[in-house]
């Protein structure tokens, strides 16, 4: 899906006005609703995608054991969390919404940050392989194994 401002505009507006009305746009009209997520993923994944030499950057000083992953986890989770919360209350404000440009060379770039973000919450700086604990948690090793598998995923969008 191309990214058109005007579209995603009236897509909001129509949420917006059926919320007044006490209805829900996912159940009113499922088609829409799909439409304006994948405008907000664009979006998302523009504002990821813009900050691509500094996750690269990042994950570099973590595979070179520069950083450990305590702090890669820190880091790297802040970054996500930075960037959602500066690209949510876009759809809120039409007239920044309007500023931002999306480029197509963003679109997927979201969904290898997405799974290296989910090995930071599945990473437990003293978990022990040895005590048979939460088979899900992730240790430092593994964590790093995740991200050297992962970064070929994102090194396509540079």
């Amino acid at each position: 899906m191309k990214y058109n401002h005007q579209e995603h505009i009236r897509l909001l507006n129509y949420e917006h006005e059926l919320e007044k009305q006490n209805k829900s746009l996912i159940k009113y009209d499922p088609i829409k609703y799909a439409n304006l997520l994948k405008y907000r993923l664009i979006i998302s994944e523009y504002f990821h995608w813009s900050q691509k030499n500094e996750y690269l950057e990042l994950i570099k000083k973590f595979l070179n054991f520069e950083i450990n992953g305590k702090e890669f986890d820190e880091k790297f989770s802040k970054m996500v969390t930075e960037i959602e919360k500066r690209s949510k209350p876009l759809p809120q404000n039409y007239e920044e919404l309007r500023c931002v440009e999306p480029d197509p060379r963003s679109v997927g770039f979201g969904e290898g940050i997405s799974e290296i973000y989910l090995c930071c919450n599945e990473f437990y700086e003293y978990y022990d392989l040895s005590k048979g604990e939460n088979p899900a948690l992730k240790t430092e090793e593994q964590l790093r194994d995740a991200v050297t598998n992962l970064l070929p995923e994102i090194q396509k969008y540079f």
